[in-house]
């Protein structure tokens, strides 16, 4: 066994030196062809110094190759520092920087028989060259270059900073190259502007740490030119740009993420158009793009996107019309707490999000106004889900719109406070979408100005009904019915109707926002209708409303709580029980009277007096909690008249 782990040892050994020895040795910047068969490997190798970047690009490719690079030991399928391995003839790439002298490795591996073109530049290290020219923010230098020649420029960068470069004034072309921590070149940049002819170029990006930033001017021509490196913003103010295009002009900007993160990016202060597009690991173009407001004139545009790696976000501003001034803010932050984008009443945002994920957004509410927020533009289903005072979940929402398809979802709420609404955008597929939220209109206050005094909720006496009832399920309002003459039927000329389907489930509910600290004591008159069809019900079901059940949202010491009283549980033998349902804690109660048998038979068509002391049923379930406030009346299904809150005796 010895001698067989021994002599595998040796083989490895020589095929390593073997590989050794007949790597070719490269020189920083010079193209070397080649050819590699099917699943076999050429290996090269260049000499690199403390401090120095290698770009490795392999391009020109007949067929499939992939590229592998590793420091210090020939480079492997299973032992590398970096690989590239696209597919097709797609062009590779790897970009490392080693941190003492070493020898680079490079391997192409034939995926297939292919000849290919390999490049492998040196940047940056120990020496920066003796033509490197330091720049100071702001301050305009001019220049020229030769054809095919190269200029070096640099600038200190420090962490969470953004620099934002700028060539024109040009004579002949040029182009512009940036790079933080490494001179910039060819096939060794974070950030490019190739234009052509004597169009400016400009290129914006975000330090993470405190480096340098190495700024190239390329000669496509011999030319003049002027250069301009601004720095913006410093640790958490991403980028803050005052800039401006031409017509038909694009210029680039970007801003690092980290996974998690969401950019948000507003294009501001425009004296003519211009278009915002923004695109997350690649610069957007007028086809690809994750996020495009458009629009138009001088309206403000914002995107946001969130990125599930590290990455980069670039942007980009199109002049739409004649030469446009702008300000260009971007920022990226974690999601959740203040970080939680923040909406303005009426203000358009375009947004994307990843299938199963969730975006929020939060917007100040106003008492005594509605809400209503709209995703339109929608490029696959994503769903809408609205809270007040905490996120919502698929499980926990006050509103929520799920049509489907690419179709427009909106919710509406009525705000009897000032705490914030949450709004989150679900990705049930990965979409792109157009969000609006706005606050409008006020409505009949609902909370009472004299406690003593019992606040009346619904009274169809009058012959309407309450405006600030809200259908949260189904399609169908309240309706006005002619007050029965049938036994402990309300006095008046009409009582309040709530559908149900007929079908044993009751399809429809509605609420009614409130905000009632000090008055406990639930009451309303309830009943069947023995003269009432409801549609597509069997003649022999006229009047008959199978199950109904009222109930409040309460905030109490312990947390929110549904109150629910159900006539369900009267039929079932149910006494009062508690679920919490990992959302949403219900108290569940039978109610105090049967109110839902209607058929044909008076005695049990009767209208009856429900009422009950809010205080004393939470404490059948929880002896040690109490009620804050009551946040909502809700009901499904039913004939209900004369609602309203009160003190206790």
């Amino acid at each position: 066994m010895k001698k067989i782990l021994f002599l595998a040892f040796f083989t490895n050994m020589l095929l390593t030196n073997v590989l050794f020895a007949n790597a070719i040795t490269l020189t920083s910047g010079v193209e070397e062809s080649g050819h590699v068969d099917k699943g076999a490997e050429k290996h090269y190798k260049i000499e690199m110094t403390e401090g120095q970047s290698l770009n490795s690009v392999l391009n020109e490719l007949t067929a499939d190759n992939d590229l592998y690079v590793k420091l210090g030991s020939v480079a492997r399928k299973h032992n590398f520092d970096c690989k590239s391995v696209k597919g097709n003839t797609q062009t590779d790439s790897c970009s490392l920087t080693t941190q003492h002298d070493v020898t680079a490795y490079i391997t192409v591996m034939g995926y297939k028989a292919a000849d290919y073109s390999l490049t492998a530049t040196l940047s940056g290290g120990n020496d920066d060259g003796d033509d490197m020219i330091t720049l100071s923010s702001g301050h305009a230098v001019s220049g020229s270059v030769d054809k095919d020649a190269e200029k070096h420029y640099k600038i200190e960068i420090a962490e969470g900073q953004s620099l934002n470069a700028v060539l024109n004034e040009l004579t002949a072309d040029n182009d512009l190259y940036v790079k933080l921590g490494s001179v910039a070149g060819k096939h060794n940049f974070d950030c490019k502007s190739v234009k052509g002819n004597t169009q400016t170029d400009s290129c914006s990006i975000t330090a993470q740490h405190n480096t340098t930033a190495y700024i190239t001017v390329i000669g496509y021509k011999a030319a003049h030119y002027s250069l301009t490196a601004t720095l913006n913003g410093a640790g958490n103010d991403g980028l803050n740009i005052s800039d401006s295009v031409t017509l038909k002009e694009t210029k680039f900007y970007t801003i690092a993420a980290e996974a998690g993160q969401t950019v948000h990016t507003v294009l501001d202060r425009l004296n003519a158009d211009a278009d915002l597009y923004v695109r997350v690991g690649a610069e957007p173009t007028g086809d690809l793009y994750d996020c495009r407001p458009y629009k138009g004139g001088t309206t403000r545009e914002s995107c946001s996107v969130t990125v599930s790696e590290n990455t980069t976000v670039h942007i980009a501003v199109y002049g739409a019309k004649g030469t446009t001034s702008f300000t260009l803010t971007a920022k990226a932050t974690n999601g959740g707490g203040e970080n939680t984008p923040i909406l303005l009443s009426g203000e358009s945002v375009s947004g994307s999000v990843n299938k199963d994920a969730i975006k929020y957004y939060k917007i100040a509410g106003q008492s005594g106004k509605k809400i209503t927020a709209t995703i339109s533009e929608l490029s696959a289903d994503a769903d809408l889900y609205v809270k007040k005072g905490s996120k919502p979940t698929a499980g926990s929402f006050d509103c929520k719109s799920t049509h489907g398809g690419t179709n427009s979802d909106t919710c509406s709420l009525d705000l009897a406070s000032n705490e914030e609404i949450y709004i989150g955008v679900l990705g049930f597929r990965t979409a792109n979408y157009n969000l609006v939220a706005t606050l409008s209109g006020g409505g009949v206050p609902l909370i009472p100005a004299n406690p003593e005094v019992p606040t009346v909720l619904e009274d169809a006496e009058g012959g309407t009904l309450n405006p600030n009832w809200i259908t949260l399920r189904g399609d169908k309002p309240g309706e006005i019915f002619p007050t029965p003459d049938i036994p402990g039927a309300p006095s008046g000329t009409g009582v309040m109707v709530h559908h149900a389907n007929g079908e044993g489930n009751s399809r429809f509910r509605y609420v009614l926002p409130l905000n009632i600290t000090s008055q406990r004591v639930l009451s309303m008159d309830c009943g069947g209708l023995p003269t009432h069809k409801f549609e597509n019900d069997p003649e022999s079901l006229r009047g008959y409303i199978v199950h109904h059940s009222v109930g409040v949202i309460v905030d109490t010491t312990l947390g929110e709580r549904f109150m629910d009283f159900d006539s369900w549980y009267n039929h079932q033998g149910y006494g009062p029980r508690k679920d919490d349902s990992g959302y949403n804690t219900f108290l569940m109660y039978p109610t105090p009277v049967e109110m839902v048998r209607g058929f044909f038979d008076v005695s049990t068509s009767a209208w009856k007096h429900f009422e009950v002391n809010l205080d004393d049923e939470l404490h059948l379930l929880e002896p040690n909690n109490n009620i804050i406030r009551i946040k909502q009346f809700y009901t499904t299904g039913g004939f209900l008249d004369n609602i309203t809150l009160s003190q206790a005796d």
